[in-house]
């Protein structure tokens, strides 16, 4: 369904395809999906909605990815999603989500913020290059436990503003290139 010039998806799009794995709805013109639009698939296990004009994925209420209890890859890049809420990714203490890798790259996100945190226990490679970030907020980093990968080059970010409230052992950073110069992580 990519390249199709989407510019809607309805609530019932899905409906029966119970053992579909895989949703690829990039380069489209979608700018909002409703929440419950991939109710029924509870085999997905990656969606690619890239290359499109979305800005937001929850109501206030739920988020768009509730129901894909088999998620495991998200790739949001090249959007213009401004900030990461506490409901945009799968999170439930009776359910056991696996979201492992999402990619936010090339959005509109000045800073990270703890809504990171809700739903990503068990990310593993999170790339939030070339956004505008120029502040992650204290603690946010340090307690993605799971991170193996972060990319977060190409962002506005001095060694003032990348804080992390642990040492990340084994955790691969890209934020080297296109930064202001970086010389470590700073614990607070």
């Amino acid at each position: 369904m990519s390249h199709n010039n989407i510019s809607n998806v309805s609530l019932n799009a899905f409906e029966g395809l119970l053992q579909l794995i895989l949703v690829d709805l990039s380069n489209n013109n979608l700018t909002f999906i409703p929440p419950g639009a991939f109710a029924t698939l509870v085999a997905l296990q990656s969606i690619n909605l890239s290359h499109n004009r979305l800005e937001k994925l929850e109501n206030k209420t739920h988020g768009l990815f509730d129901d894909c209890l088999s998620i495991k890859k998200l790739d949001l890049s090249f959007n213009k999603i401004p900030f990461v809420t506490k409901l945009m990714f799968p999170e439930h203490r009776w359910i056991p989500y696996k979201l492992e890798e999402v990619n936010l790259s090339h959005n509109r996100m000045p800073v990270l913020t703890s809504g990171l945190l809700h739903g990503t226990k068990h990310l593993k490679r999170l790339n939030i290059s070339h956004n505008i970030i120029n502040d992650v907020r204290k603690y946010v980093l340090g307690n993605l436990t799971s991170l193996e990968s972060l990319d977060i080059s190409h962002n506005n970010l001095g060694n003032d503003k990348l804080r992390a409230s642990r040492q990340a052992r084994g955790l691969t950073i890209h934020l080297i290139s296109h930064h202001k110069p970086l010389e470590h992580l700073q614990d607070d």
